[in-house]
């Protein structure tokens, strides 16, 4: 009987071997397949679902103290803005009291935004800050701080702006003092702490201690703002000039917030 059933198996294999064939040679399942993959198929779908519903839920659990972590991160940002919209309107009290210290008129129409500096390259008197094209800001609008004049707008990206410091010999400043009539001239850079007021006339009014301040004579730079002091006089007897040495009131080393006035 064993051998009877074993030779019916190997019958069956046979068949089932050539249907199959058959089949696959015709580019479709055999009989046999089709029904075995009509009663497994739901079956595995169902067990597919609650496997993804059970991963979903260990993802889940494992990935909750990264979303904790992150929700910490969001909140700890919106109280950092905050805190800096307080420190923007700080800032903008300190310039308004330091003008009317000084006894400088308010910079009248004109639109203060606030930035941080993001990179400072010392040896070409450049920094970048997080303003840029979409903050409203274009090149050649001034840059100042609670002291007074930092620099100028240079190039203008997107969202970030690069400035060229007072300090660079490169970029020319229409200045003025605070004598009545203004001696007027043109200042620029000559190293991180000194700047040079070069007036036309030798014959000016200029002595050490006077406040030299933005001439105006610019479509971007208003009147008034405050560069710094004259701490030293030159004069060139064969060209006929003066030329002013200036200590500038906005240090870089002292600055992480800015302004641009628009």
């Amino acid at each position: 009987m064993d051998w009877l059933l074993l030779v019916a198996l190997c019958g069956l294999g046979i068949a089932l071997g050539r249907m199959q064939t058959t089949a696959r040679q015709a580019g479709r399942l055999d009989g046999v397949s089709q029904t075995v993959m009509s009663a497994v198929h739901p079956a595995s779908k169902t067990l597919e679902g609650a496997l993804d519903g059970v991963a979903d839920f260990v993802t889940g659990i494992v990935s909750a103290n990264d979303l904790v972590s992150r929700n910490r991160a969001l909140e700890a940002r919106v109280r950092a803005m905050e805190q800096y919209d307080e420190r923007v309107k700080a800032l903008t009290q300190d310039i308004d009291a330091l003008r009317r210290e000084i006894g400088l008129e308010p910079v009248a129409g004109r639109k203060k935004i606030a930035a941080n500096v993001t990179m400072y390259f010392p040896y070409e008197n450049r920094i970048v800050i997080d303003v840029g094209k979409k903050q409203g800001v274009w090149s050649g609008l001034p840059v100042v701080t609670a002291d007074g004049l930092l620099g100028v707008v240079q190039v203008v990206e997107e969202h970030v702006s690069h400035v060229s410091l007072l300090s660079s010999p490169t970029l020319r400043v229409g200045a003025v003092t605070n004598r009545d009539p203004a001696p007027a001239g043109l200042l620029h850079g000559e190293s991180s702490d000194v700047l040079i007021f070069e007036l036309l006339d030798s014959k000016q009014p200029v002595e050490t201690g006077d406040l030299v301040m933005t001439s105006g004579f610019s479509e971007n730079i208003p009147r008034n703002i405050p560069i710094g002091r004259v701490v030293r006089l030159e004069d060139d007897r064969e060209f006929g000039t003066r030329r002013a040495q200036v200590y500038p009131f906005a240090q870089i080393g002292n600055v992480r917030e800015v302004f641009v006035l628009r």
